[in-house]
């Protein structure tokens, strides 16, 4: 009590003013010491490779161990940039940005049975998106047509005219 009133006749401040000054200055130095005693932030390394590319975006055309359009035999895969050159294997850099999304074959994929990376192969199907068909399809079961889609929240006519060739019913 004694410095708060020293400091009330040094600085001109009233007491609530210096109640406020003391406890914002304590709780700084508390959060100080939690952040330096405390654990650290857990760190994550990002993931060097991208395994999660469809296996649609390597079909035979464009396969890098067979000539053909597009392959040539040159041993490049599209998206992926070429040993020895930056980014290429064995040197140390970011991990290759996913290309051009690749629609997939017509009918391929069941609704009533894909997973979330299924899903996301989908024209216009992002992991948001894919996550809301799943949680749609948990709490209303299986789709009796592809029209039910439009159930989804966030899937027009639009967007389901452009997914309709692609998917199936099984």
């Amino acid at each position: 009590m004694k410095i708060i009133q020293l400091l009330q006749e040094r600085v001109g401040f009233t007491r609530n003013e210096l109640l406020v000054i003391m406890f914002l200055a304590s709780a700084l130095l508390a959060g100080m010491a939690v952040r330096l005693l405390g654990p650290g932030p857990a760190r994550t390394v990002p993931p060097r490779f991208d395994f999660s590319r469809s296996d649609s975006e390597f079909t035979a055309g464009n396969s890098p161990h067979r000539p053909g359009p597009g392959g040539g035999g040159s041993g490049l895969v599209a998206g992926y940039p070429p040993p020895g050159s930056p980014g290429g294997a064995g040197s140390i850099s970011a991990p290759p940005q996913p290309g051009p999304k690749i629609t997939p074959p017509p009918g391929s994929i069941n609704i009533n049975a894909a997973g979330a990376a299924e899903l996301r192969r989908l024209p216009g199907i992002g992991p948001a998106l894919a996550e809301r068909i799943l949680a749609f399809r948990a709490g209303h079961g299986r789709f009796r047509s592809i029209d039910g889609l439009s159930a989804v929240r966030g899937i027009g006519p639009k967007k389901l005219e452009k997914l309709r060739p692609c998917i199936t019913l099984r």
